[in-house]
Parts: structure tokens; C-alpha cells; sequence
């Protein structure tokens, strides 16, 4: 007596065609979110480069501090490495760095 797997357990690699559609979707999705991010924080840190007023340059660098940390979670939840690169490709300051993390004021 033979066995058989059915079709669909056969070979699990092989994508079906609306797996492969919904795969292509995310990855759009992904790459669009990381641009918007990266836009974001070069946005961010533009204006703190710009900003003399001290209480200003506080506010600038707490808000590119959060972008930052929005930013590095999601490149690493995608597979990505690299962050000092990351770093250094956007010139970020010493104290942005110093500052990543959530945003809790926002987010009351």
C-alpha cells in the first residue's frame, strides 16, 4: 500500500499564487515604512541642525531620538543588520543617540 501526501503538503516551499501576491504586498509595505521612517529622521535631524534655541534643540533632539528608535526596531524586525551603519549614513549626533528610545510622552 502506497501513501501519498496531498498536493498542498507535498512540497511546502512552492508558494501558491496569492501567497506570492501577499508576500510581494508586505515587502511593499515593509519598504515603504522604511522610507518613510528614514525620511522622517532625516527630516528630524535637518531641523535640529538648524534649531539655535536651546529648549528647542531639546524638544528636536527627544523627537529624533524616537524616530531613531522607530526606525532601528523596524529595520531589525525586517532582518536587517547594519545599525551602526545606519548611524553613520545619517550623520545622527552622539546625544540623539544617547536619547533612543520609545517616546513614552507621546504616547499617553
Amino acid at each position: 500500500m502506497s501513501f501519498r501526501l496531498p498536493q498542498t503538503l507535498s512540497n511546502p516551499l512552492e508558494m501558491s499564487e496569492q501567497e506570492s501576491a501577499l508576500a510581494y504586498e508586505i515587502s511593499q509595505e515593509k519598504a515603504q515604512t522604511l522610507g518613510r521612517l528614514g525620511r522622517q529622521l532625516a527630516s528630524k535631524l535637518k531641523d535640529l541642525a538648524n534649531e539655535t534655541d536651546q529648549d528647542a534643540r531639546n524638544d528636536l533632539k527627544s523627537d529624533a531620538a524616537g524616530v531613531l528608535y522607530e526606525f532601528m526596531v523596524f529595520r531589525e524586525a525586517c532582518g536587517l543588520t547594519g545599525a551602526e551603519k545606519v548611524l553613520e549614513l545619517y550623520n545622527v549626533p552622539v546625544d540623539v543617540r544617547a536619547r533612543m528610545g520609545p517616546n513614552l510622552t507621546k504616547a499617553r
